[in-house]
Parts: C-alpha cells; sequence; structure tokens
C-alpha cells in the first residue's frame, strides 16, 4: 500500500512538473512574441533611397558616416546603420513598457554616466525631443549623436 501511495505522489510530481513547465514555456514565449511584436517601433523605413549623414562625436574621437542610398530615416535606425559600415559598438535597450523607444547606453565604447556625459543626438542643429528611433530623418539631414554634458 505505502509503494502504491509513493507511486501516486511521484506521478502526480511529475505531472505538476510537466505542466508548470509547460505553463512557464506558454509564458515566456507571450513576452518573446510581445517583445518582438513592438521591438524598435518607431519610424518605418523609408520608401525610397534618401541621402543623410552621420556624425558621431566620443569623448575623445570622432566618425563620420554618409549614405547616398539609405532607407533608415531614424536617428536609431541611422545610427545603426553607420555602426555597421564603420564597424563601431552601439549598446542599447527598449525604454518603457510596451518597448516603444530606445535608449542608447554607449557608443565606441563611451558609456553614459562617464564623466558627466550622455549620449544625445542633434537633427540639422536641433536638440532631439523623442526617443531616437521616433525621430524622423529626411532627404538631406544631419544627425549628428554627441558625448556631452547633460543638459547641453
Amino acid at each position: 500500500m505505502k509503494r502504491k501511495a509513493a507511486r501516486n505522489i511521484n506521478r502526480r510530481s511529475l505531472l505538476a512538473s510537466i505542466a508548470f513547465a509547460a505553463s512557464l514555456t506558454v509564458s515566456v514565449a507571450g513576452v518573446w512574441a510581445l517583445a518582438n511584436a513592438s521591438f524598435l517601433q518607431g519610424v518605418p523605413p523609408s520608401s525610397e533611397d534618401i541621402h543623410l549623414r552621420l556624425k558621431v562625436t566620443g569623448g575623445s574621437w570622432s566618425i563620420s558616416f554618409e549614405s547616398n542610398a539609405s532607407r533608415n530615416n531614424s536617428a536609431f535606425s541611422f545610427l545603426l546603420e553607420g555602426a555597421r559600415a564603420l564597424h563601431f559598438s552601439v549598446v542599447w535597450q527598449n525604454w518603457t513598457m510596451p518597448p516603444d523607444s530606445v535608449f542608447v547606453h554607449s557608443i565606441g565604447g563611451d558609456v553614459n554616466g562617464d564623466n558627466g556625459r550622455w549620449w544625445q543626438y542633434w537633427i540639422d542643429g536641433a536638440y532631439g525631443s523623442v526617443g531616437a528611433n521616433h525621430a524622423v530623418l529626411n532627404d538631406g539631414d544631419v544627425l549628428e549623436w554627441r558625448f556631452a554634458h547633460y543638459p547641453p
């Protein structure tokens, strides 16, 4: 009798473990799908090629990038295009829940907060007022990212 009771307890524990693992898998898949569905939403890519220029000024370095045929028409997506082309790093995270903006933590190894400086962007000399993935770039715009004290 004791062996049968122990077997039933083990079977119940196994079934409970399987149910827990299944519900955890479904939950993780749901969070993953939600994050992917809302990840980096913002400005949709341009339907036409546009000419854009990028200048990035770090703590002790600066680089420039230009494209005559970009479709990346947000301040964030064009930064990533420049990073891919020139092989510099960009570290960011989604900001707010659901993730609908990005927060750039570091570019080229310069990390926010270092010596009181933070990554900020300007479009044609105007300070960015929205998340970089929501900032629309138009043909001929100059995007500048500066590692500078805040407020600028």
